[in-house]
C-alpha cells in the first residue's frame, strides 16, 4: 500500500482479518440501503463495546473493537456510494 500511512495500513490490515473471520454471516451489501439502518445500530454496538475495551486497557481488545467499528462504518460508506451509481 505505497503511499498510504502506517497507520492506516495497520488499521485496514485489522479491519480485513476481522471480515475473513465474519465471512459465513454474508456480504453486507445484499441488504441494500434499507438495510442501513441496521449496520448503524450495530456501529453504535460496537462503538460501544470500543468504549468498554478502552476502559480495560487491552491494546489487542481495542485494536479488534476499534476494527469492527470502522467495518461497520466503512459498510454503510459502500451501501451508500453504491446507490449512487
Amino acid at each position: 500500500m505505497d503511499g498510504i500511512r502506517p497507520e492506516v495500513v495497520r488499521f485496514a490490515r485489522e479491519m480485513e482479518r476481522k471480515l475473513r473471520l465474519n465471512d459465513h454471516k454474508g456480504v453486507w451489501d445484499s441488504l441494500g440501503v434499507e438495510g442501513a439502518q441496521w449496520f448503524l445500530d450495530r456501529l453504535r454496538d460496537e462503538v460501544s463495546e470500543l468504549e468498554e475495551a478502552m476502559g480495560f486497557g487491552d491494546p489487542m481488545d481495542i485494536a479488534q473493537e476499534a476494527a469492527d467499528v470502522g467495518n461497520f462504518a466503512m459498510m454503510i460508506m459502500d451501501i451508500y456510494s453504491k446507490k449512487r451509481c
